[in-house]
């Protein structure tokens, strides 16, 4: 892999799909403790949250009313609305307008969750180093487990990435190889059929593309796409130590391209 530059993502499941938002009825046996009045909304927030992750408020139900919650937090409908109001900036709940509407569990949303994850990661000190050792790792177990469990689907896409790379690298758009690229990357970790290691890897993605933006595409001199054609060749013969190896060269020759640059 050369640079990396992430911009465009797939977008999160269908909320007009059935079982999706608005599916489900508001559940019966959903009980909330009185919040304590100083620090009532954060209460609120984390008691909805602590429900949704004991799977009492699955995707797609209906949270109470603003009154019914209000009297069961034993705080105003103002806070309770300023409360659901932050739930939904931070993508646990979605509002529905209408006569049947009001606030529903969102479905889960990978994207979202990486880009939380990658928005804290870039907050934290950590050097070139650093990155290129979680690369290896969390992406070799990406490629090792994507060998296994690939589908044709799986292959088709990353063949799709690849060709439009292809045809930006022929056309000199280095940004956008670099994008297409990024994506291919994703996508192995999506192949894995595991959410939390798709998670993981798009995370990664976002930290790559810090680097990138600093040090710039890089411009090869040789085949652009060599070590993604090779790597997706690995997959499809589903050879595992020969994907990991192929990985692990071009991530220490990323690294060692991107140290020389930062010495200049």
């Amino acid at each position: 892999m050369t640079a990396l530059v992430a911009k465009g993502h797939r977008s999160g499941a269908d909320a007009s799909k059935p079982g999706m938002i608005g599916a489900m009825t508001e559940p019966a046996d959903i009980q909330f403790r009185p919040a304590r009045p100083r620090r009532a909304f954060d209460e609120i927030i984390d008691q909805v949250r602590a429900q949704v992750r004991q799977g009492k408020l699955p995707p797609g139900s209906r949270l109470p009313s603003e009154r019914t919650l209000a009297a069961q937090f034993e705080v105003s409908r103002n806070t309770v609305r300023e409360a659901i109001r932050m739930l939904e900036v931070t993508g646990v709940v979605t509002i529905k307008k209408g006569a049947t509407g009001g606030a529903f569990i969102a479905p889960t949303d990978p994207v979202s969750i990486s880009k939380a994850l990658s928005d804290n990661l870039l907050l934290t000190r950590y050097s070139l180093s650093d990155l290129t050792e979680a690369r290896e790792e969390i992406e070799t177990v990406a490629v090792t487990t994507a060998c296994a469990r690939r589908t044709d689907d799986d292959l088709a896409r990353m063949e799709d990435l690849l060709h439009k790379a292809d045809d930006l690298a022929d056309r000199e758009d280095w940004n956008g190889k670099t994008e297409a690229i990024i994506e291919f990357h994703c996508l192995i970790g999506e192949a894995t059929q595991n959410p939390i290691i798709a998670t993981m890897m798009r995370s990664l993605m976002d930290l790559l593309t810090e680097f990138t933006l600093r040090f710039g595409a890089e411009v090869p001199t040789g085949d652009a796409l060599h070590s993604p054609r090779a790597l997706l060749e690995h997959i499809r013969r589903r050879d595992a130590d020969a994907a990991v190896a192929e990985l692990v060269h071009n991530t220490r020759r990323v690294h060692h391209m991107w140290l020389a640059d930062a010495e200049e």
